[in-house]
């Protein structure tokens, strides 16, 4: 994998990736950090479960919540649209 830092480019490795996948969602609960692994191990979205479910029992707002995830809905469908019609699709409301 690789990653533009220091204005090159540089290659991590893939237990570098989630390192810094982790410290980026705050994660600091050892059995969270314990299940994330560099190779798949059936722990797809588990950051986000895992935020999601920290902002809920913190009573406050999740985020993305709700319109991020329609926009980015948007945006895929408008891309799969875009290459079907053959041109740029307006995402303006």
């Amino acid at each position: 994998i690789e990653s533009q830092e220091e204005g090159r480019r540089i290659e991590l490795q893939p237990e570098e990736v989630v390192r810094r996948h982790i410290d980026l969602a705050g994660v600091a609960d050892d059995p969270i950090r314990d299940i994330m692994q560099a190779e798949y191990a059936g722990q797809d979205y588990i950051l986000e479960g895992y935020r999601f479910l920290q902002a809920v029992s913190e009573d406050r707002p999740a985020f993305p919540d709700f319109g991020v995830a329609v926009y980015a809905h948007r945006v895929v469908d408008a891309i799969y649209e875009s290459a079907r019609e053959g041109h740029p699709i307006d995402l303006a409301p």
